[in-house]
C-alpha cells in the first residue's frame, strides 16, 4: 500500500524499474519490469501465539521486565522467517539475475533484513542506496543515518512514552532500546551474515553495509508521530501513498445529545461532552 503508489509516480515520470517484491505491482506500466517473490515463501500476515503473552512466570510479574520480554517476544515471531527468506533469495536466480543489472539508484525496504542490500552489493552492485520504511523507524535506524537516538528523550517505538519521561520510564526505554537492538544483531544480522557466507566466503559486516545508504524515508509524520531530533539524510514521507485526488469528506450529523465545547483546562483543545 505504500510502496505501489511511489512506484506508479516515478514510472510516469519516465523512470524504468526493475521492482521485486511479494505484492507485484497491480496493473504495472511498460517501463516497470516485475519480479515476483510470491514463490519463496508464505506471503501472509504474521502470527502472534497471544496465549504465550499471558504467561504466568514470575517475571511477568514485575511491571517494567513484563513489558520488556513481551516486546522481544512478539519481535521473535519474525527471526525464522526472515532467515528462511535469505536463504531463498541466495538461489533464486530470477532476483539474482536482476540484482546484476546496471541502476541509478537502487530502493531498498527499510524493516528488518538487510540480505538483499547485501546479496546487491556481493555481485557488485555500485549504485546509491535508498531505504524506504512503511511504517515508523526501528530501534536501529536513527543510528545508521548517523541521528541521535537517545533514550532518554526519544521514545523507542514500540513505546507509549512521550519526550517527557519519568527516571522508571527514561530507565525501561533505555532496556528496551538495548535489548531490541541486541536481539537484531544477534538474531537478524548474525543469521543473515552466516546464509551469506556459506556462498561467499568472509563477507563485511551487514550493518556497515546498511550504514552506506545515502537516504532513509520514513512513512511518518511529525504531527502523529512526534518531534525527532532527524538529520538530512532521514525524510519523513508519511501520506506520499495517499491519491492526491480530492475527495468529498462524507457529512457526519452529531446526535443531538453531543456537543462539543472549549475546555480551557485540558490541554487547550476540544473535547466532546454531553
Amino acid at each position: 500500500m505504500v510502496y505501489e503508489p511511489y512506484l506508479k509516480r516515478l514510472a510516469e515520470r519516465g523512470h524504468n524499474m526493475t521492482v521485486a517484491s511479494f505484492f507485484p505491482v497491480k496493473d504495472p506500466p511498460a517501463n516497470i519490469h516485475g519480479i515476483s517473490l510470491q514463490g519463496i515463501d508464505e506471503t501472509r500476515f504474521e502470527q502472534i501465539n497471544l496465549n504465550a503473552l499471558e504467561s504466568k512466570s514470575s517475571l511477568y510479574k514485575i511491571p517494567m521486565l513484563e513489558r520488556v520480554v513481551k516486546c522481544i517476544f512478539t519481535q521473535e515471531t519474525f527471526s525464522a522467517s526472515n532467515a528462511r527468506i535469505c536463504e531463498r533469495l541466495v538461489d533464486f536466480q530470477p532476483f539474482i539475475d536482476a540484482l546484476k543489472g546496471e541502476y541509478d539508484l537502487v530502493l531498498t525496504e527499510h524493516f528488518l533484513g538487510d540480505c538483499a542490500l547485501a546479496l546487491y552489493r556481493l555481485y557488485g552492485g555500485k549504485a546509491p542506496i535508498l531505504a524506504v520504511a512503511s511504517g515508523a523507524r526501528m530501534p536501529w535506524t536513527m543510528e545508521r543515518i548517523g541521528a541521535v537516538d537517545n533514550p532518554s528523550y526519544v521514545p523507542i517505538v514500540t513505546s507509549t512514552f512521550k519526550s517527557e519521561m519519568s527516571f522508571m520510564e527514561r530507565l525501561e526505554n533505555t532496556v528496551l532500546s538495548i535489548c531490541l537492538n541486541e536481539w537484531f544483531t544477534r538474531q537478524i544480522t548474525m543469521k543473515e551474515k552466516n546464509i551469506l557466507e556459506k556462498r561467499f566466503g568472509n563477507i563485511p559486516d551487514l550493518n556497515e553495509l546498511a550504514r552506506n545508504a545515502s537516504m532513509i524515508f520514513l512513512n511518518t509524520f511529525h504531527v502523529l508521530n512526534g518531534a525527532l531530533p532527524l538529520v538530512p539524510g532521514l525524510i519523513e514521507v508519511g501520506g506520499m501513498h495517499l491519491s492526491p485526488d480530492k475527495k468529498s469528506v462524507p457529512q457526519i450529523q452529531l446526535p443531538s445529545s453531543i456537543f462539543v465545547y472549549y475546555d480551557a483546562n485540558y490541554d487547550n483543545g476540544y473535547r466532546l461532552g454531553d
